[in-house]
Parts: C-alpha cells; sequence; structure tokens
C-alpha cells in the first residue's frame, strides 16, 4: 500500500510540473566550513526551479577578518540559466553587478562557459570556473594503505521534516583519517525535479551534468573493486571531519538540508534587478 502511494504521488508530481509554469521548488541549504587557520565560513545557498529555469544564490559569510578580506568581504552571488532566453548569467547582488552568456556562444566553446562560477567555492576558499560538469571531488588520504569500515543504522531519523538513516564512513592511513556521516531520505521528488531542470538547461549549452558524489564514490575511488553497502535517495545531511595523524581537525564541512518545498511559480524570482550594472566578468 505505501508502494502504491509513493508511486501515485510521484505520478501527480511529474504531471503538476509537466504543465506550463505554474509551479516552482525551492530548497534551502545551509553549509558550514572550518578550515584550520582560516576559521569558519558560512554558506546559505537557494536553489529554485521551474520549468526551463534554474537559479542558485549563495549568502557567504567569514568569521576571520583576513579570510573575509581575502574573499573579497561577505557577499551574496548567484547564477540564472534559462531555456527561453538561452543564457546564462552571474550576478553579485552585494555589488549589484552581472554577466551574462549566451547558449550559442557556450556551444561554441565545447559546453564550457567562459564564464566564472561564482557559486562554486573550493574548501580552500578559491572560487573554480564554470564548467560542463560539476566533477567530483579527487580529495582522497594519501595513497599509503587505508582502512575503511562503514555502517548503516537502521533507526530512522527526522531531519527538518526528511525520513532518513545514517551511513557513517571512516577511512583511515598513517597520514590521518576521514569521518563522513550521511543522512539519507528516499523522499527524493523535490530534488529530481530540480536535478532534472538543472541537467535540460547544462545539456542545451552542450554541457553534462553530474551530481556531486558521496562516501560511496571516495571509496570506489580508492577500491573500485571493493563492495559498498549503500542506500538509495538523497543526501539531507552531511559531516565531514578530517584529522592529521596527531589526532587533530584540520578541515570539517557540515550541510543540511533546511527545506525543500513548492510553491506558485513567480517570474520575479528568477529575474534580477534591472539595477544592477552589465560586466564582461565577475571578480
Amino acid at each position: 500500500m505505501e508502494i502504491l502511494k509513493l508511486r501515485i504521488y510521484l505520478f501527480l508530481f511529474s504531471f503538476l510540473f509537466s504543465q506550463s509554469n505554474t509551479q516552482q521548488v525551492e530548497i534551502s541549504i545551509s553549509t558550514t566550513m572550518d578550515i584550520a587557520y582560516a576559521g569558519k565560513i558560512f554558506l546559505k545557498t537557494t536553489q529554485r526551479a521551474s520549468k526551463g529555469l534554474y537559479k542558485e544564490e549563495v549568502e557567504s559569510k567569514y568569521e576571520k577578518f583576513y579570510v573575509r578580506m581575502f574573499a573579497g568581504g561577505n557577499k551574496t552571488v548567484g547564477k540564472i540559466l534559462s531555456q527561453e532566453d538561452q543564457s546564462l548569467l552571474m550576478y553579485n547582488k552585494t555589488e549589484k553587478k552581472y554577466s551574462e552568456e549566451m547558449f550559442q556562444e557556450i556551444r561554441k566553446n565545447s559546453g564550457i562557459p567562459t564564464l566564472k562560477d561564482i557559486t562554486k567555492m573550493n574548501p580552500g576558499g578559491g572560487r573554480g570556473n564554470a564548467s560542463s560538469s560539476d566533477s567530483t571531488s579527487s580529495t582522497s588520504p594519501s595513497e599509503t594503505e587505508r582502512q575503511i569500515s562503514r555502517s548503516i543504522s537502521n533507526n530512522f531519523y527526522d531531519i527538518n521534516g526528511f525520513k532518513c538513516r545514517k551511513i557513517s564512513t571512516k577511512i583511515s592511513d598513517a597520514n590521518g583519517s576521514v569521518v563522513i556521516e550521511e543522512w539519507v531520505s528516499s523522499d527524493t521528488s523535490f530534488f529530481v525535479f530540480v536535478e532534472n531542470q538543472l541537467s535540460a538547461l547544462i545539456s542545451s549549452y552542450g554541457g553534462t551534468h553530474t551530481k556531486s558524489g558521496d562516501s560511496s564514490n571516495w571509496i570506489k575511488a580508492i577500491d573500485p573493486n571493493r563492495k559498498i553497502t549503500t542506500i538509495p535517495g538523497e543526501i539531507i545531511k552531511s559531516s565531514i571531519v578530517w584529522e592529521n595523524d596527531e589526532g587533530k581537525n584540520t578541515f570539517s564541512m557540515k550541510r543540511e538540508v533546511l527545506s525543500a518545498v513548492f510553491s506558485e511559480f513567480n517570474s520575479n524570482e528568477f529575474e534580477i534587478s534591472k539595477k544592477f550594472k552589465k560586466v564582461l566578468e565577475l571578480d
């Protein structure tokens, strides 16, 4: 009976969004990174998607003054992809500036945008360039002999209204360890819709979208032949903690989906202010 209800729900959800732009999904995500000597970095990400539209906005705040100065200060930046306009738009809400690149120009560049994707932040504080895919991090413990332990809880946890099970993974070697905890929910409808819209838009300019990896990707990168038990679904909450060989934390990151809802379509939420100044490239 529960499976039947889920299938009916997914069918109605898919039917709803197969129509014209009458609905949109909004996902709110909180991320906190704590980097040795650099302090904490706080990110609040809002993803919005409707048929043929995707918007991602990131508000960043820095604990340490010198890191904040190096990063250009606390700011709010974002990007908008539009199927109708055939455009990729990057904007800095704090400085009231934006840059735009048309899909046809990106196609000429093998599906790789020339605009810097200012919504992407590396753990070290720098920002990467926009590309045709979001590659999984290649960072992993050193190439010495590693030990891997992994467990999946049978208990269910309520994380902001999502029913989740917990996966705990530890990868260690002589240089230290990384502990990864993930709370996974089978309620994926909102996330699948957003990912599908983003993927379709990136495909429109000749790129390929790859969703960020999880702990199973880390393990496969270390030992491709290792059998991994996992849970299908969406990671609602995660925690990553790196420790050196002295047991001291060198880096940690916590990410949590605060909410995921659908509402009436509002075209204004996929636009920027007409007062923003257009520039060739954002810093």
